[in-house]
């Protein structure tokens, strides 16, 4: 069973895309996932590595690499929304998916996964966690905030699914002719898209597209079932046939994030949805330790493997 590692790791205290290489290489990972925060020059550095066979790329997520004149610390996956109602927004969201879905062509990705916008209300999330962590859930000024986020958002949400619908269209010929599998991820923070519900949407108004899959977050989804949002693993119930990849990485109350071990997700749970074929991705962010990442590897053989574990990421050469 092998593990890609995501270079959310360490690409933000690494600016050398060979050292970033090697101190995945050393942790006994021979794949990557590129992450949003690669400059120009880490990736070509990186491209490098990949072509000398020092690193596979299995999977590339939007931005990447940092678009021409900004900052790799200000751009996130979400700085460009693909739902935008602002016309010019959104198909500048639109040229710079373009741009990264071509980086993952380049760099012979399988998988190329995106945020998908969001519904234009105030954030409202952090207010939750932050009841939440007061041990406020299930009170009535913890019901009534949810209740209010659910009914602006279902409000508001119509218009943004349209624009990203018109959006998905050029990336997904784009996909095809790539063959690259364009990827949805379930996300973090409530007003961001697609919520539940909004996948089958989606995928509905696209059924018979070959190029277009669901990419399931851990972290993101345990986080919402532990906020009172929706059950983890009706995700993978529901969207179990269209599942390309995973992220995988622990979650503790609010927190997501951590390295496999250090939260209380039992990853057992997504055994019976997974195949040889899924991509795996552990996507960790520091302060996690190469040692925390090394355990997680082994926990996540134990926990995922139907037969006998081997207790490494994949064979490095």
């Amino acid at each position: 069973m092998h593990y890609s590692l995501s270079t959310a790791w360490n690409s933000q205290n690494c600016k050398n895309g060979y050292v970033l290489v090697e101190q995945i290489r050393k942790l006994g990972f021979a794949r990557i996932e590129l992450g949003f925060s690669i400059s120009k020059n880490s990736y070509k550095q990186i491209a490098r590595c990949k072509k000398q066979g020092l690193i596979q790329v299995d999977s590339v997520h939007n931005f990447c690499p940092v678009p021409e004149g900004f900052s790799r610390v200000r751009v996130t996956p979400d700085f460009f929304s693909l739902a935008s109602l602002d016309a010019v927004e959104r198909k500048k969201a639109v040229r710079l998916t373009l741009e990264s879905l071509r980086t993952a062509k380049d760099i012979d990705a399988q998988a190329f996964i995106i945020h998908a916008g969001r519904v234009e209300m105030k954030q409202k999330t952090t207010a939750l966690m932050d009841m939440f962590n007061q041990g406020l859930k299930g009170k009535k000024p913890y019901i009534k905030l949810l209740e209010d986020m659910r009914a602006e958002r279902n409000k508001k949400r119509n218009p943004h699914l349209h624009a990203l619908l018109l959006s998905l269209e050029p990336l997904l010929k784009k996909a095809e002719r790539f063959k690259i599998k364009l990827c949805l991820e379930n996300r973090f923070y409530f007003r961001e898209i697609p919520a539940f519900d909004e996948f089958a949407l989606i995928f509905n108004y696209y059924r018979g597209c070959k190029h277009l899959y669901y990419w399931h977050d851990v972290g993101h989804a345990q986080v919402s079932e532990n906020l009172g949002l929706i059950k983890h693993i009706h995700f993978l119930d529901t969207y179990k046939n269209k599942l390309c990849g995973l992220h995988l990485h622990d979650a503790r109350g609010t927190k997501d994030h951590l390295a496999p071990g250090q939260g209380s997700f039992n990853f057992m749970r997504l055994r019976p949805f997974l195949n040889s074929n899924h991509i795996r991705v552990i996507e960790v962010h520091r302060p996690v330790t190469g040692k925390a990442i090394r355990q997680a590897v082994k926990i996540l053989n134990k926990s995922l493997s139907n037969g006998a574990q081997r207790e490494e990421a994949g064979p490095v050469s």
